[in-house]
């Protein structure tokens, strides 16, 4: 019987270590085109560790043709798994902070019962937001190519399916990511439970994957229809915590 060479052997080698690259990446259903997508979110506005992060953003709602106009800051300390929110509406302000792993809510200095619901805001709050975070706990990406939804959002779809949602967005097994031919993200697509949603952004955005102005449409009746428009008034990460805002 014929021995096989070295040369025959490290052939061998080679394409057994492909073969079995390439089954992992099956089994994952990890799609090259959309991975390579994803990992581009990452940008020089966005530090390679975010220890915590301070956002304050403004909403315009709009329901049953009235406008509503509210602000809010979200200070997450990822760190120490703290965080606060404080919402002003109308000039009333609310605040909930989570710290200890307990969520308590105030308004005008009293303390409230939390509504129902309101404790789902700090689901994934501590996920932290960078494109390794999407990766890292993702199930299946998909590159499905051209997308439209009803003109709003167009571009190139990437399906993300996996274990790290996006602060501020509602729970979904899954999220479509749209980006332009630049490679640029220009907004999502969520089939959540709740209903189908768009965010769609006023700018497309290749830096961090938390800095944007965006439109948010509902999906009511077979038609899109704009539920809020919100802008980030400030954003600012790895900060000195001022401990008051926790208790």
């Amino acid at each position: 019987m014929r021995k096989p060479s070295a040369r025959n052997i490290g052939k061998m080698l080679g394409a057994a270590l492909l073969a079995a690259l390439l089954a992992s990446a099956w089994a994952q259903e990890i799609d090259p085109r959309g991975l390579e997508l994803l990992e581009g979110l990452s940008g020089p506005d966005m530090p390679e560790q975010i220890l915590n992060v301070d956002m304050t953003m403004t909403n315009t709602t709009f329901m049953e043709g009235e406008e509503i106009s509210s602000t809010s800051r979200s200070v997450i300390d990822y760190e120490n798994e703290r965080a606060v929110i404080i919402s002003s509406v109308m000039g009333m302000e609310t605040r909930m902070v989570m710290a200890d792993g307990q969520v308590k809510m105030t308004a005008m200095g009293m303390s409230l019962p939390m509504p129902p619901g309101a404790e789902s805001q700090f689901d994934s709050i501590f996920d932290e937001p960078s494109p390794a975070n999407l990766v890292d706990n993702a199930e299946r990406i998909t590159f499905d190519g051209p997308v439209s939804y009803g003109d709003l959002l167009a571009g190139d779809q990437v399906t993300y399916v996996g274990d790290a949602g996006l602060y501020g967005t509602p729970d979904s097994p899954e999220i479509h990511y749209v980006f332009d031919a630049s490679g640029a993200l220009v907004g999502l697509h969520i089939p959540a439970a709740e209903g189908e949603m768009l965010m769609v952004y006023t700018e497309p955005m290749q830096s961090g994957i938390m800095n944007y102005d965006a439109k948010i449409y509902m999906l009511q009746g077979g038609e899109w229809t704009l539920f809020q428009e919100t802008a980030i008034e400030n954003i600012q990460y790895n900060v000195e915590l001022d401990e008051s805002l926790f208790q």
